[in-house]
């Protein structure tokens, strides 16, 4: 692993950056991101989408602070690479703390281009994250359809009033 170069003579023709992607037992290494366990095991990626707009944020954690590298890749189904853009990744200020131990927190906002809110979803979207910490690389997936990450935002102004001679409510909200 490390960075080559090829020479003709003084001229530099070309560079490599050649990184270790490392597999034990048949299992690529997670070693980069956190599990953050839910919905399951194996879960290093986290999406919610707040409505069906096609926009939707996704975040991973990291306990890592230097010489670490991010790209993220997203598409809906292998055939359209084009149809979902995401923007530059961020360091939330945001700090996580588990198992009483501190991580970072990293976030990039996607948009699905052509998202039909109305449509029915036949393919999900993949998102992959590319870590590279030093010469180590892994890589994350998450798939997943926007309307099984659907959080919206919690209702303003939400009011609840006994109804007299009852014992039900009276919900409201703007």
């Amino acid at each position: 692993a490390g960075q080559y170069t090829c020479h003709k003579g003084g001229e530099v023709l070309s560079r490599s950056l050649l990184l270790l992607h490392k597999k034990e037992d048949g299992i690529w290494s997670t070693d980069i991101l956190k599990d953050q366990k839910e919905p399951k095991a194996k879960s290093f990626l986290k999406c919610e989408a707040k409505d069906y707009s096609g926009h939707f944020t996704c975040w991973w954690l990291t306990a890592i602070s230097t010489d670490l590298k991010f790209s993220v890749k997203s598409s809906r189904g292998s055939s359209d690479p084009r149809g979902v853009t995401c923007g530059a990744m961020s360091l939330s200020t945001e700090k996580v703390i588990v198992d009483h131990r501190e991580y970072k927190k990293y976030t990039v906002e996607c948009q699905e281009g052509s998202a039909c809110p109305a449509a029915e979803e036949s393919l999900p979207i993949e998102v992959v994250v590319e870590a590279v910490h030093k010469l180590k690389y892994e890589n994350y997936t998450s798939s997943f359809f926007i309307r099984d990450i659907i959080k919206p935002d919690p209702p303003k102004n939400l009011q609840l009033r006994p109804l007299k001679n009852s014992r039900q409510v009276e919900v409201s909200w703007e």
